[in-house]
C-alpha cells in the first residue's frame, strides 16, 4: 500500500485540455512518474546500489571490556578505581579477510547494479511499446466510432428518403423494411464501436495515471505514412546489446564473481587480537600481574566442512545464469525476424487497402447509389454495396492501425539495440 500511495502522490493530474488532444509524447512523458512497473524498476536500481555499498564495507572490529578476578570474601579493596583488585581486560579484535573476498563482492555488486540499470532501460522500452499500442488502439476505436456513426447517420437519411419515395409509389414497402433493418444494424455497430472506444480510453488512462479524465481522452494522431518496412539490418552484435540481454550478461558476470567468491572461502580468514590486562598487586592480591599486553591470531578449522556446499551452489547459479542468457538470446533473434515480418505484412496489407481495395469499394458503392437513384437497380444491390463499403472502410482503418502498431514495435526493437549499452 505504501508503494501505491507513493505512486499516487508522485503522478500529477493530467489537464483536461491535454486529455482532449492527447499526443503520444505527452503520454510517454508521464510514464516515469505514473507507471508502477517503471517505479518498481527504479526501486530495484536503488536497492542494487545499496547492495554495492554493503559489499564494499569491511568487517568492523570488536572491542571487549572484561572485569574478572573478583574474590567475594576479600572484596576488591580500597583506593581509586585503578587500584581496585580487579583483573581488567581490554581486547580489540579485527577480522582480516583473505583471498580477495571484498574485491569479489564489489565486483559482483557492481555487475548486479549494471544489470538493474539495464533492466530499467528494458522496462522503459517495453512500457513505451505497450503505451504506444494502447494509444493506437484508442485511435483505431475513435476511427471506427466515426465511420460507424457516419454510416448510421447515412441510413437515417436513407430512411427519410425511402418514406418519401414510398409515398410517391417509387418503391415497395418491403424495401423500406430492408433499409430499416440495415439502419438498425448500423446503429448497433456504432454503439458497439463507442463501447470499444470507452474501453480503450480506460486502458490508456490507467497506463498514464489519468483515470479521473478517462472519458475526455482523445488520441490526437495521424496514421503514419507507408514506407519500406524493416529495411534496416540488425547484426548479432546489436542483438547482444538489447537491454534485457545486457542485464542477463551482467548477471552471468555477477554469478561468475560469486563463484570465485565461494571458492575463496577455502582461504582462511585471520582474526588478529590486541589485549591489555590490568591486575594490580595489593595486600589482598599479592599474585597480581600488574599491566600486561598480548597479541593473538586465530584461524578457523575446517573440521566439519570446507564450504563445499556454498561452492557447489555458486557453480549451479553460474551455469543457470548462462542458460538463461543463451535461451533469451535465441528469443531476441527470433523477435527481430518476427517483428520485421509483421511490419512488412502490415505495410503490404495497408497498401493494398489504400491503393486497390478501398478505391474499388468506393467506386462500386458510388455506382450502386447512382443506379438506384435512377431506378436501374434494386434496393438489395444498394444495401450490399453500402455494407461492403462500410466493412472495407473499417478493415482499412484496422490495417492502418496494425501498420502503426507494427511500426512502433519495430522502432522499439531497433532502439532497444541502439540504447542497450548507454
Amino acid at each position: 500500500m505504501a508503494l501505491l500511495s507513493n505512486i499516487a502522490s508522485a503522478c500529477p493530474a493530467l489537464p483536461e485540455a491535454d486529455a482532449r488532444k492527447l499526443v503520444l509524447t505527452v503520454a510517454e512523458a508521464r510514464l516515469a512518474q505514473c507507471n508502477p512497473e517503471l517505479i518498481a524498476a527504479s526501486r530495484a536500481v536503488d536497492a542494487a546500489s545499496a547492495d554495492l555499498e554493503i559489499a564494499g564495507q569491511g568487517v568492523n572490529p570488536n572491542l571487549t571490556l572484561q572485569l574478572g578476578g573478583v574474590n567475594p570474601q576479600l572484596g576488591i579493596g580500597g583506593g581509586s578505581p585503578r587500584d581496585k583488585t580487579l583483573d581488567t581486560m581490554l581486547r580489540l579484535e579485527q577480522l582480516v579477510e583473505r583471498g580477495g573476498k571484498r574485491e569479489l563482492r564489489l565486483e559482483a555488486g557492481q555487475k548486479l547494479l549494471d544489470a538493474s540499470r539495464a533492466e530499467f532501460s528494458d522496462v522503459l522500452r517495453r512500457q513505451k511499446l505497450a503505451l504506444s499500442q494502447l494509444f493506437y488502439d484508442l485511435a483505431l476505436a475513435q476511427e471506427k466510432t466515426r465511420l460507424t456513426r457516419e454510416s448510421a447517420d447515412l441510413y437515417q437519411k436513407a430512411m427519410v428518403a425511402a418514406h418519401l419515395r414510398f409515398k410517391a409509389g417509387d418503391i415497395a414497402e418491403v424495401d423500406i423494411h430492408r433499409i430499416r433493418l440495415d439502419a438498425l444494424r448500423a446503429d448497433n455497430e456504432a454503439r458497439q464501436a463507442d463501447a470499444e472506444r470507452k474501453r480503450a480510453q480506460a486502458a490508456l488512462a490507467l497506463a498514464i495515471g489519468a483515470v479521473s479524465v478517462a472519458d475526455s481522452i482523445n488520441a490526437e494522431t495521424a496514421w503514419p505514412a507507408l514506407e519500406q518496412a524493416g529495411g534496416r539490418d540488425i547484426g548479432e552484435d546489436q542483438v547482444r546489446r538489447r537491454p534485457d540481454l545486457l542485464a542477463l550478461q551482467y548477471r552471468v558476470d555477477a554469478a561468475q564473481s560469486m563463484r570465485s567468491l565461494a571458492r575463496s572461502l577455502a582461504t582462511r580468514d585471520v582474526t588478529l587480537g590486541l589485549q591489555f590486562d590490568h591486575y594490580p598487586v595489593s595486600e589482598t592480591n599479592p599474585a597480581g600481574s600488574g599491566n600486561t599486553f598480548g597479541v593473538s591470531a586465530s584461524l578457523p578449522l575446517f573440521a566439519r566442512h570446507g564450504f563445499e556446499g556454498e561452492q557447489r551452489r555458486a557453480e549451479v547459479d553460474f551455469y543457470a545464469a548462462q542458460d538463461a542468457y543463451t535461451k533469451w538470446l535465441l528469443t531476441a533473434r527470433s523477435d527481430v525476424a518476427r517483428v520485421r515480418a509483421e511490419l512488412r505484412a502490415a505495410a503490404e496489407r495497408a497498401g493494398r487497402f489504400d491503393e486497390d481495395i478501398l478505391p474499388a469499394a468506393e467506386k462500386v458503392a458510388a455506382a450502386a447509389e447512382f443506379a438506384y437513384a435512377r431506378g436501374a437497380s434494386g434496393v438489395l444491390d444498394l444495401l450490399d454495396a453500402r455494407r461492403a463499403l462500410r466493412q472495407v472502410r473499417l478493415d482499412a482503418a484496422t490495417a492502418r492501425a496494425d501498420y502503426a502498431r507494427a511500426g512502433v514495435a519495430w522502432q522499439s526493437v531497433a532502439s532497444g539495440f541502439d540504447q542497450g549499452n548507454k
